[in-house]
């Protein structure tokens, strides 16, 4: 549970997160983006990756996160 937590604010809390820096920073793909996990303690749970950005720019987007998910 703990550890999604952690990745979730590494990888999208703020302008410093990992995703906002790549995507939105420095390859331009992405206006905003963030991360979110809910684990609640009775069952399964999920993870999420959200992002605001041009139709154009889905599979670029998509495949980098991919990338950095893959570095992480």
């Amino acid at each position: 549970m703990y550890p999604l937590d952690v990745l979730a604010d590494v990888l999208g809390a703020g302008e410093s997160s990992v995703l906002g820096r790549r995507l939105c920073d420095e390859k331009g793909l992405v206006t905003g983006i963030g991360a979110a996990d809910d684990t609640p303690s009775w069952g399964p749970g999920s993870f999420q990756i959200m992002a605001q950005l041009p139709p154009e720019k889905i599979m670029p987007a998509q495949e980098e996160v991919l990338t950095i998910l893959g570095e992480v």
